[in-house]
């Protein structure tokens, strides 16, 4: 579950080597509202994405020269802003989905690129929310970065580790499994034409 909410200590005095502390704050203050936005877009609670970033914050403050250690930092993180989302929506007993208008607004609009268009009705916020949180995990993560965030391919790649034209599939996978199930769903919600229940008979 996420850190306890707490004061953010300067990275300063996290940090007593000053080059460290400018390369955290450096990356800090160019990622942190990042940070935010794709909490905000899970939990629909700006005081949930501000206490998740706030946590990010300070777990990458003490584990900052690890953190520098490996392969990919922008990825290191992403997997730590992934655990404190995870850790938030188990504590507050939600699945993983996207939340409120604002993703809905973003995403929805950001699907109907020309590649798939399956961008429901705005009263069908349900069905896309539940359309994303079932697909598979490597597919929710390129569409909520990809439109979610609007971060392009090469970055999408390098916090997930992947290459490109992986990403790339993974989205065109993904699209194509929204419009099916969105799809399924617009039929299921679609009023019987006149004499289909007798014709069923």
């Amino acid at each position: 579950m996420p850190e306890p909410a707490r004061e953010v200590v300067p990275a300063p005095r996290m940090l007593p080597d000053r080059r460290l502390a400018v390369t955290y704050e450096a990356f800090h203050d160019s990622e942190y509202k990042s940070w935010v936005r794709y909490a905000l877009l899970h939990t629909g609670s700006r005081e949930a994405a501000e206490e998740i970033a706030g946590a990010v914050s300070f777990r990458l403050a003490v584990t900052w020269l690890d953190v520098l250690r490996q392969e990919s930092v922008p990825a290191c993180t992403w997997r730590i802003l992934k655990e404190q989302v995870a850790g938030w929506l188990s504590a507050h007993e939600r699945c993983v989905t996207l939340a409120g208008a604002a993703a809905f607004e973003a995403v929805s609009s950001a699907l109907c690129d020309g590649e798939v268009c399956s961008v429901p009705p705005t009263g069908s916020r349900e069905a896309l929310f539940s359309a994303i949180s079932r697909l598979p995990e490597r597919q929710r993560d390129v569409i909520v970065l990809r439109y979610g965030l609007g971060y392009d391919d090469e970055l999408v790649a390098e916090l997930l580790g992947l290459g490109r034209s992986t990403v790339r599939s993974c989205g065109r996978a993904a699209k194509r499994r929204i419009a099916i199930q969105l799809g399924a769903a617009s039929a299921r919600r679609a009023p019987l034409p006149p004499g289909a229940d007798s014709a069923a008979g």
